[in-house]
């Protein structure tokens, strides 16, 4: 798996490349981690966008990582956004459901200071999916 960080507006989009799988899950983890985390050891960058649509394969070790930094982001006041996932990958996060708490979109939104992505949906408490267990992507 490849990856690479880029600005865009207020977003840190990372672009994800390859299969993200339970040997590469780890590398998707450091570079969220890396990307948003400064000295402190506290989430600094809290709005991120995955770059998916070079993604060919994703398994369960691959959506926890995104359960888990959309969380993360979500306590942060931000959020973890997917862009264009590929056909395999969309259908994956269909079959799990996770399309209903992880937005998919085909751009960025705008993000204002006051109010953060203005498209942007919010889990309510108690709504958050929890970690996969076993998926067939």
């Amino acid at each position: 798996m490849q990856t690479r960080s880029v600005r865009r507006g207020g977003w840190l989009v990372i672009e994800v490349a390859g299969e993200l799988d339970i040997a590469t899950a780890p590398i998707l983890e450091d570079e969220l981690s890396q990307a948003t985390t400064p000295v402190t050891g506290r989430v600094a960058v809290t709005w991120v966008a995955l770059e998916l649509s070079g993604l060919s394969f994703a398994d369960s070790s691959g959506l926890n990582v995104l359960i888990r930094w959309w969380k993360r982001l979500q306590a942060g006041g931000g959020n973890l956004l997917l862009l264009h996932p590929t056909g395999r990958v969309a259908s994956l996060l269909t079959i799990t459901g996770l399309d209903r708490f992880l937005p998919v979109r085909d751009s960025l939104p705008a993000v204002t200071a006051a109010s953060g992505a203005d498209d942007m949906p919010r889990a309510q408490p108690g709504s958050e999916p929890d970690a996969p267990t076993a998926v067939a992507g």
